[in-house]
């Protein structure tokens, strides 16, 4: 028996036939790729078959074996590459694309090429690192070895003809000169391949049977949500049938509690119906506790584990949490967490919900980027409050979306309550594709005629006796402050009052943070007081909104968390219109002015009643356009990043391209001193995701 892994022992026709299950699910998951190469799935499907061969050299068997070997950490690759050569019958693109990706498929191109100069000689194949012991390897490969090769291409529908010396380093040499970049049409298809090969290769060996792939029957949560909406004498929103029957990319713009989410639900099921084929979808939020509700609600909606997934850097901690309470042991625990988190890394589950960076990574060029490229081709992106970025990072992703619809044939649903009209003139340029901007009728936006702004003289924190007088009216309230700090003033001050209040801000700890949000859904607080953390927590409904003054889009998303359900007439939202220094630091002094300006005006005007049909005007107001440095920001931004992208190669890895993307993200991850005790015993019992989630 050829064995191709070890732990546990797998032979090697097993190996190849689990890889092949893969591509058939890639056929149908990801079936687009086949516009790149109309033979994309024949040739790696023949790359499948390739790129282990040369596990059947005997110093390798008695290497995987644990017997005394010679194999001196040769690269098994190099050797399966060998038997490309025998295909006489393929063209030569074709050849040059097997070689790439069964070279490629474990290490880099500069690995390679290092590994087969370590030793000065002239010899055309020389792979040792012990020049003494090259006789042994010279005529690989043999009689014998040929035989066993033949065989195993008989069984797959290949033959083996005669062996030509072909030189894996003039090929890895031709590869490292040309360096075709992402970029480009070669580029980019070496890239498929490479990535191709590696999702079935990796998957083929955890022994994953077939990727799941969602299906129209996956989506009968829709009809029950249209027949609920019937039984209660409502029906769709206008702006929900317009993107159920959009087949192009779209930019819905609507308030909050419109049904957004339906709406991106309403349009994938259409890309489904009209298609007859899918890719993946990626649900894009900015913020963690954002993503983590997102998971739970569409986990609920779909039904299924096995559907969808979830990115983002604490989700260890999310995931401690949730197995806490399902009273698993410690070990239970960590092999069920390293299990879902490898395979909501995978391509496993057909909708991952994540934040930009998990896919922006992908073209920074990080090791194994390729597998990340596959996976987005053809897919399915929807982006959440896309007008919550930086300009750094709005310049990032506006590059990531015309390449996904320009390069990739992806799709886009954009959503966001609020977005200044340059910004969606920024969009529409960077679509290759048509897009479809959708709104809400008149009719509908009246319907949310919901809030009320009052504003209020001073600062939030000295108005203590004027919050006490509200809260006697035992009305749900949200107070949201703009600092951690001032929130934290005014949950003391609150607090002594004896009421059921919680308090909510970035610098909980992750343990602390989970339980934190999952007191907030279940409903049951009068008073919550935060910071800019309210504003994208999901499913909030309070009565009343007390809040320090802050730029308009985010004064409106903390509206949009009272009377969401637009079952209290008309709520009030008092604003504080006096900013200390750390507000003006934060948001600048321009835009809090103009924000003060717009709500006065709204006060004059209308009543203080905010008119949804007249936002757009407000926020232009706001942000007629960048500020002089966002604007710099954003243009150094996005002309480095599209650059960039000529400068990513297939099996090619730059450490100063990691050190570019982690840099982004430059925080400290600290603990209060008083866990060190907690934080050290997990330690020594060596309960590491314990540790990590305090």
């Amino acid at each position: 028996m050829i064995l191709a892994k070890s732990d546990p022992q797998i032979d090697l026709k097993t190996h190849i036939n689990d890889c092949i299950n893969i591509l058939k699910s890639l056929e149908i998951c990801i079936p687009k790729l086949k516009i790149f190469d109309l033979e994309f799935f024949q040739t790696l499907k023949l790359a499948i078959v390739i790129h282990d061969l040369g596990k059947i050299h005997p110093e390798f068997q008695k290497y995987i074996r644990g017997n005394d070997n010679i194999w001196k950490f040769q690269r098994h690759e190099i050797y399966s590459s060998l038997f490309i050569s025998s295909f006489s019958q393929i063209e030569y693109k074709t050849k040059l694309i097997l070689h790439f990706t069964v070279l490629c498929h474990h290490k880099d191109l500069t690995f390679l090429q290092k590994h087969l100069y370590r030793n000065n000689t002239t010899d055309e194949i020389n792979l040792l690192l012990d020049s003494n012991l090259k006789s042994s390897y010279i005529n690989f490969p043999n009689d014998i070895e040929k035989k066993i090769a033949s065989k195993i291409l008989i069984d797959f529908g290949y033959e083996l003809s005669q062996l030509n010396s072909e030189s894996p380093k003039d090929v890895i040499k031709k590869f490292l000169n040309e360096k075709n970049s992402i970029n480009t049409k070669t580029g980019l298809l070496y890239t498929l391949f490479l990535g191709a090969l590696k999702q079935c290769d990796h998957l083929g060996s955890a022994q994953i049977n077939n990727i799941p792939e969602l299906k129209s029957e996956n989506f009968s949560f829709l009809d029950k949500y249209i027949s609920t909406l019937k039984n209660h004498n409502k029906h769709l929103f206008h702006h929900q049938i317009i993107s159920s029957e959009s087949n192009d990319n779209v930019l819905l713009i609507a308030p909050t509690g419109s049904g957004k989410t339906e709406s991106s639900m309403l349009w994938l099921k259409n890309q489904l119906k009209n298609t007859n084929s899918f890719g993946r979808v990626f649900y894009i939020l900015p913020y963690i506790a954002s993503i983590n509700a997102m998971y739970e609600r569409l986990s609920g909606l779909f039904e299924s584990k096995k559907i969808v997934g979830m990115i983002h850097g604490n989700l260890t901690e999310y995931l401690n949490q949730y197995f806490s309470s399902k009273n698993y042991s410690i070990e239970e625990i960590n092999i069920e967490i390293n299990t879902l988190k490898e395979k909501f890394k995978q391509i496993s589950t057909p909708i991952k919900v994540c934040t930009p960076f998990q896919i922006l990574k992908h073209l920074f060029g990080l090791k194994h980027f390729e597998k990340g490229i596959v996976e987005m081709v053809g897919a399915y992106f929807i982006f959440d409050e896309i007008h919550s970025y930086d300009p750094r990072i709005t310049a990032q992703i506006l590059v990531l979306l015309n390449f996904i619809t320009d390069r990739l044939h992806g799709k886009v649903f954009i959503m966001s309550a609020t977005i200044p009209t340059f910004l969606k003139e920024l969009i529409n340029e960077n679509i290759s594709q048509k897009i479809n901007i959708i709104y809400p009728d008149n009719q509908t936006l009246n319907e949310f005629n919901r809030h009320r702004v009052i504003l209020k003289n001073g600062l939030i924190d000295n108005s203590l006796k004027f919050i006490k007088k509200l809260l006697s009216k035992r009305s749900k309230i949200l107070i949201v402050c703009n600092t951690v700090n001032k929130s934290q003033k005014i949950f003391r001050d609150i607090n002594d009052l004896n009421l059921n209040s919680l308090l909510i801000h970035s610098r909980f700890t992750g343990k602390d943070r989970i339980e934190i949000e999952k007191n907030i859904k279940d409903g049951n607080i009068n008073i919550l007081i935060g910071t800019q953390a309210i504003e994208v927590s999901l499913d909030l409904d309070y009565d009343i909104l007390i809040s320090e003054l802050a730029p308009l889009d985010a004064l409106l998303q903390r509206f949009g968390r009272v009377n969401r359900k637009r079952e209290k007439g008309i709520s009030d939202c008092y604003i504080f219109s006096e900013s200390d220094k750390n507000s003006k630091k934060i948001y600048g002094l321009e835009i809090l002015e103009k924000t003060l300006d717009a709500l006065k005006k709204i006060e004059k005007k209308d009543e203080g009643i905010i008119h949804e049909n007249r936002i757009q005007i407000y926020i232009d107001e706001v942000y007629p356009n960048w500020t002089q440095s966002q604007e710099n920001e954003f243009d150094t931004s996005f002309n480095l990043f599209k650059n960039r992208l000529n400068n990513i190669f297939p099996a090619v890895y730059s450490e100063s391209s990691e050190e570019d993307f982690y840099k982004q993200f430059d925080g400290i991850k600290i603990l209060p001193v008083e866990f060190e005790e907690d934080y050290l015993k997990f330690l020594n019992e060596l309960d590491f995701i314990n540790a990590e989630s305090l």
